[in-house]
């Protein structure tokens, strides 16, 4: 069907193209060759795949005034296909056949001129298609068409409208040249029978993939002088004329013909949308989808191998350099969006594990505050008291912190504690930072990026957090990664001024013990 960007021709479309014009190109032309170039004319069929159910045929057939054997199940759609206005299909044992082309006069559904009329309105012509345009979307994946039709008289409108106007339903438009001459030269006409065939040869659904490649074939078959698409209606609308005739458009659009189409099941049993977890061009954001998640349902998995067996050998061996460069970088930050998670996890537990200091603070600083003043004799408060049952506290948060009851203390009854919660708080954010860092870390396209990544997977996890406190640049590798608002201090150290707590970590992180 359409062609991925940058791959070539097929080889019978080049093969059309140099018959045309050995054709063209003859001096003395047969009658065969002034048939195809002088009276060749187009073609049109649209064909529905809708299926009436019981109650609505009875109803119908009340109001078209046709026996409900006509209309229910496929009948009505194989007793309207729009193709030289109106064409039916009978159904034999294993095939179906075309009907004698309508003529004379009278009601009903068999005649040419007063098909589905009435004696109140007088005998009107059939309805029938008067034009289509078609154009291809999304870098051709989909093919978007607009067809108009005719109609005549109200049963005429409410036939169509049982099997063509609805939103959703299904059809098949098919157009193509009526004369035309096959790769080896021969002339043809043609006579496609084969799309009704499936449709109509019994009541059983038809499956949509044997549509696609029926439509392939014929393509193919034909050398290009044929075309149609599986669709869905998704928009209608109609006007009434002064000869009180029906004017309709019918908006259809393809189901999808690659991989740009494809629609994935990107959520699958995972709690995290993992395409987003890839930088990438947007033209390439599908094939991205369809890497990550081929695990996510089995239809994920088909259209992975779809992709890996059929589309990307091609894009690799035919596509144009920059698809091709772009197929192999998009293979490299899949591959790295396996290491991302390992490297969070780590990061996130190795951060857990130093704000657990800000934790020992935070505890010390709640029963430091709850504790009452020691009240001299004149009355002025000095410092708190150490209640009894807070030493054993006091005793295991020093503990914690790696320093002695006394040092602990100092740091609350000191004059400049305000100093100490700004240095918690202020490791704490950055802390944050660096989670926040990690978190929004994705595979990319960028060889600078895999590198990094490759990078934190080897550097030591809390030598890098400290790295990142003290410097504000985590190390990967031969990469350095600024995370904004991961450094602790202005200074070269954690400790500054008079922030003891600070002073404590930078003890503490100096040996690595952190916990």
């Amino acid at each position: 069907m359409v062609k991925i960007l940058g791959l070539p021709f097929d080889d019978y479309v080049d093969k059309q193209v140099k018959t045309r014009q050995a054709k063209l190109s003859n001096l003395q032309r047969s009658p065969e060759e002034l048939s195809v170039f002088n009276s060749n004319t187009g073609w049109v069929r649209l064909s529905s795949g809708v299926k009436v159910e019981p109650d609505r045929a009875e109803t119908l057939s009340a109001k078209l005034g046709i026996g409900k054997s006509s209309i229910e199940g496929t009948a009505l759609a194989r007793n309207l296909v729009l193709w030289g206005g109106v064409s039916s299909f009978s159904t034999g044992s294993s095939s179906v056949s075309l009907d004698p082309i309508k003529g004379g006069i009278g009601y009903g559904l068999n005649s040419t001129y007063g098909f589905l009329s009435n004696a109140e309105q007088g005998l009107k012509p059939p309805p029938g298609i008067t034009s289509i345009t078609c154009n291809y979307k999304n870098n051709g994946s989909l093919k978007q068409a607009t067809v108009s039709m005719k109609c005549y008289t109200r049963s005429q409108f409410e036939a169509i409208e049982a099997v063509y106007l609805r939103l959703g339903y299904t059809m098949v438009l098919e157009w193509g040249n009526t004369l035309w001459f096959n790769n080896n030269g021969e002339f043809k006409q043609t006579q496609a029978y084969s799309i009704p065939n499936i449709l109509f040869k019994d009541q059983n659904d038809v499956d949509p993939q044997t549509i696609f490649e029926r439509l392939a074939f014929n393509k193919k078959a034909t050398a290009c002088n044929y075309d149609g698409m599986l669709a869905k209606v998704v928009n209608y609308s109609w006007t009434i004329g002064s000869d009180l005739s029906f004017d309709i458009k019918l908006e259809l659009i393809s189901t999808g013909d690659i991989i740009d189409s494809l629609k994935m099941n990107i959520g699958g049993t995972n709690t995290k949308n993992l395409t987003s977890q890839i930088e990438v061009s947007q033209s390439f954001d599908n094939i991205v989808a369809i890497q990550v998640n081929k695990e996510a349902s089995k239809l994920n998995g088909f259209f992975y191998e779809l992709y890996d067996e059929i589309f990307k050998p091609l894009l690799q061996n035919y596509g144009s350099p920059e698809n091709q460069k772009a197929v192999e970088e998009i293979d490299k930050a899949v591959d790295a969006l396996d290491d991302l998670e390992p490297i969070r996890q780590k990061y996130s537990a190795a951060l857990q594990e130093f704000r657990k200091y800000y934790t020992y603070f935070q505890e010390g600083l709640a029963i430091h505050e709850r504790a009452p003043y020691r009240v001299q004799s004149d009355g002025k408060k000095t410092v708190r008291d150490i209640l009894p049952q807070d030493q054993a506290a006091w005793a295991q948060i020093a503990k914690n912190f790696n320093v002695e009851v006394s040092q602990l203390l100092g740091m609350y009854f000191d004059e400049t504690k305000e100093d100490q919660k700004i240095a918690a708080e202020r490791f704490n954010a950055s802390l944050n930072a660096i989670e926040s860092y990690f978190t929004g870390l994705k595979s990319s396209t960028d060889q600078a990026v895999l590198n990094s990544i490759q990078g934190l997977k080897t550097y030591p996890v809390q030598e890098n957090i400290i790295q990142a406190l003290n410097t504000g640049f985590l190390i990967a590798g031969t990469e350095t990664l600024k995370v904004e608002g991961a450094r602790y201090t202005d200074g070269s150290s954690f400790y500054q001024g008079n922030r003891i707590f600070a002073k404590f970590l930078e003890a503490l992180f100096e040996g690595l013990d952190v916990g």
